[in-house]
């Protein structure tokens, strides 16, 4: 996904939410070997990506692309009040010395910053099922959904008693 127009000042909105934060959000990939890396950044937008800058070991020196993805988050004190952003992406090897290139593939996902379309939330979670399921060439699991609402009315019971 590349940012067009009103995508890139949407980015630039959200990230205006994390104040000075906006600069140093958590940079997650697999490294060559395939372990996973998740280390403060220094991330720069520039309207079509973003530079990533100062982090050890340095992703620059992977020899392919990689996905990857930045993660933006705050919370009070008392861990309310949470807002977070993780931006999808691809982190691009570059010849540039000055650090490697975050290209954005796909939507933001967002907690607390914009209102949250459930539905939608939901129709995407079981397409993710069920392409999961599908590549592994199995069926979805029966739920006993009688079984489980008589669960919940007996939890609720028992809540409602205390």
């Amino acid at each position: 996904m590349t940012a067009h127009g009103n995508e890139e000042e949407r980015i630039e909105g959200l990230l205006a939410h994390f104040g000075a934060q906006a600069a140093t959000p958590l940079l997650s990939f697999l490294d060559e070997g395939g372990d996973p890396v998740s280390l403060r950044c220094l991330a720069q937008w520039t309207r079509e990506a973003f530079l990533i800058t100062s982090v050890l070991p340095a992703p620059g020196s992977l020899s392919r692309a990689v996905s990857a993805s930045l993660l933006w988050h705050q919370h009070d004190e008392q861990l309310a009040d949470q807002r977070s952003m993780m931006l999808p992406g691809i982190l691009e090897p570059t010849t540039q010395a000055a650090g490697t290139v975050f290209r954005l593939t796909g939507r933001p996902v967002l907690m607390g910053l914009e209102p949250v379309d459930v539905d939608a939330l939901f129709r995407s979670f079981d397409r993710a099922s069920d392409a999961y399921l599908a590549r592994r060439s199995q069926e979805p699991p029966h739920v006993d959904w009688e079984a489980f609402e008589k669960l919940i009315a007996e939890v609720r019971e028992e809540t409602r008693r205390r």
